[in-house]
């Protein structure tokens, strides 16, 4: 999208120029929306159940427009006695999807067709708190789209990856995970390692649900 002075974050989207529009109007500006919902399935078992939308111009024409939509799913179970919150159970699933409008460019030299690009994408993921401080996690990710043959960063990928966190203490945490990474455009899987450290210090708000 363009920002109120009129640029765009990337000089092209998928091969289509992007132009420079003024912020002059409330049909100008992006809109989202989300609805959330919590229910006590039974005394140790919560279900969060969400919807989200975004929608607004983007930055490939003059009325040219992005719509993206979303569902959610957060189920956590925990025993009514527990141990600094320990042990517990956490599924956690997304779907997304989003129709982006691409305008059509032509400066003589260049001309680039009108076509409206389509992505979609999702991720599972589990994750267990199996003694206190520790937690195994899995994940599943899959993201699809069509657009032009040139690029591929729009094709079919999936990733599948696992982590093992420890929680020093509330304010802290390590976490190391294991990715594998299959996309179209590879010519042969990809591995990766990560290592992350996390920390907050000073004042902080009650704890959330999650």
């Amino acid at each position: 999208a363009f920002s109120f002075l009129g640029a765009a974050d990337e000089a092209d989207f998928e091969g289509h120029p992007t132009v420079k529009n003024k912020v002059s109007e409330i049909g100008d500006l992006l809109f989202s929306t989300r609805w959330l919902n919590s229910v006590d399935l039974t005394p140790s078992t919560t279900l969060n159940l969400g919807l989200s939308a975004l929608f607004g111009p983007n930055a490939t024409g003059e009325n040219t427009q992005t719509n993206i939509y979303g569902i959610d799913l957060y189920l956590k179970w925990q025993p009514l006695s527990t141990v600094r919150g320990w042990p517990f159970v956490k599924w956690q699933f997304e779907w997304m999807r989003r129709n982006y409008e691409a305008g059509a460019f032509n400066d003589g030299s260049t001309i680039v067709s009108e076509e409206t690009l389509k992505d979609w994408g999702l991720y599972n993921q589990m994750v267990w708190g199996f003694m206190p401080g520790w937690a195994w996690g899995l994940r599943y990710e899959h993201a699809d789209g069509n657009g032009s043959e040139n690029f591929t960063n729009r094709d079919r990928r999936n990733r599948y990856s696992t982590n093992f966190t420890w929680y020093p203490s509330e304010f802290s945490k390590f976490r190391l995970q294991y990715n594998l990474d299959d996309a179209q455009h590879m010519n042969k899987n990809a591995h990766t390692v990560w290592l992350q450290f996390e920390f907050m210090f000073g004042a902080h708000a009650a704890h959330k649900f999650w």
